[in-house]
């Protein structure tokens, strides 16, 4: 067979030929890949191990939703229950979970 040069020397033609053929489908399998169920691995407000320690001056609040370990430091405020104004979250998905799972039953607005 021909030989073209590839990337490590020369390669036949038969040999690009199906590298590019697999490149291509590795594209389609990317493109094709399920978005119906988003990954949420690392997204706000999903419970996950920080890495990191933080000191006590830096920790501000805790986010209300039991299921998320995120903390308020500076530079980054927290998110405010709007009826009670006692509840703090870190991200929306955090306040619409835990609104969701517990806290619309006993959240009442602060007295006058």
């Amino acid at each position: 067979g021909a030989f073209v040069k590839g990337g490590d020397g020369l390669i036949t033609k038969e040999e690009e030929e199906g590298t590019k053929k697999r490149e291509a489908e590795e594209k389609e399998r990317a493109k094709k890949k399920d978005t119906s169920r988003p990954d949420l691995g690392d997204a706000p407000g999903v419970a996950r191990d920080s890495g990191f320690a933080l000191s006590d001056k830096d920790v501000i609040k805790r986010c209300s939703n039991a299921n998320c370990l995120a903390r308020e430091r500076e530079g980054k405020k927290f998110l405010r229950c709007g009826r009670c104004k006692m509840e703090f979250y870190c991200s929306t998905h955090c306040q619409k979970t835990h609104w969701r799972d517990e806290h619309k039953a006993k959240c009442t607005p602060p007295a006058a």
